[in-house]
């Protein structure tokens, strides 16, 4: 017993030793993310601050992009021709399509009055019986 007695004593100061080392090590470590914690904090600041620095920049540059859009858009305005009178050439293409009415109802009304005449001799001429024609004659 005396032995383990001596030889914990022994090792007694070598423990003390590692957790005097320990408790260094856990006391810079909370130092050290003591310093990352703000350095990281000041940084993200930085950032959100160059974030609305380009936000204000990149606002400037679609206001001015909008208005050089606007100002070619007026300049195309007052440089385009006036839109042309179609009036005239409305009624020439009415009084066309007229004539072109009026010349195709006259060949419809010359082709029913030469059907007509057709049916009229078809009917009143010679007629071969419908039941010789079709060699019916037994039904």
């Amino acid at each position: 017993m005396l032995s383990i007695f001596l030889i914990l004593s022994w090792r007694a100061p070598l423990w003390a030793a590692q957790d005097a080392d320990s408790v260094q090590e856990q006391v810079q470590e909370l130092n050290r993310r003591y310093d990352d914690f703000y350095q990281q904090r000041a940084a993200d600041e930085r950032r959100l601050e160059a974030l609305n620095l380009g936000r204000g920049q990149r606002r400037e540059q679609i206001e001015t992009h909008n208005k050089k859009m606007e100002d070619a858009r007026q300049d195309y305005v007052r440089s385009r021709r006036p839109k042309q009178d179609s009036k005239r050439e409305e009624a020439l293409w009415e009084a066309e399509q007229k004539a072109k009415r009026e010349e195709h109802e006259l060949y419809r009304l010359r082709y029913v009055q030469t059907r007509d005449k057709i049916e009229s001799y078809r009917l009143k001429g010679r007629q071969i019986p419908e039941m010789e024609e079709y060699q019916l004659d037994g039904y």
